[in-house]
């Protein structure tokens, strides 16, 4: 489980890693495995895949319309995320390491942060106090839902990767 910190994600157990054993699988078959499997979790349309090396998959993606902000009377941002997730495979296991946010924002302009999740708020004058998931002074939470929809997402997506761990040799 992965908590959201002012540092950002967390392991429960202090790791930056999960590793996920796949006996009797050469790291090959193990990388084809997973291209498949990653497919229905992240799809192509969202998703930027770097396979550069036969041992290493990272995943670019976006989750949409996660949760809203106010952004004035009768009007709401609709935040999406983009995080990055990379997967080291060998012989018989691979390692995720903990996922990586990378912005916090609308998709239709992602290059137009919506939110922080932890910084000081004399960098982003324009922001009113619902766009920080943390308080910069004593690092409470500043937005429990924001702080909860991102948790949930990673949680469910990590739970999802960690079930790939077996060749599923259905005809």
């Amino acid at each position: 489980q992965y908590e959201l910190t002012p540092e950002g994600l967390v392991s429960s157990d202090g790791k930056d890693y999960i590793y996920v054993d796949v006996p009797n699988t050469p790291a090959a078959d193990l990388y084809k495995l997973l291209e498949k499997e990653l497919i229905p979790i992240f799809p192509p349309s969202k998703t930027t895949y770097n396979k550069e090396t036969e041992d290493r998959i990272a995943i670019t993606t976006a989750a949409m319309d996660l949760f809203r902000v106010s952004a004035g009377p009768m009007m709401q941002y609709i935040m999406d995320i983009e995080y990055t997730i990379i997967i080291d495979i060998k012989d018989d296991k691979f390692r995720m390491r903990t996922p990586t946010i990378n912005l916090i924002g609308t998709l239709e302009n992602f290059r137009v942060s919506r939110m922080v999740i932890y910084d000081d708020p004399k960098n982003h004058k324009d922001f009113k106090k619902n766009q920080f998931i943390f308080n910069y002074k004593d690092r409470s939470v500043q937005n429990e839902k924001a702080k909860l929809a991102i948790e949930s997402h990673i949680n469910k997506v990590v739970s999802q990767i960690v079930k790939i761990n077996s060749v599923n040799e259905d005809w």
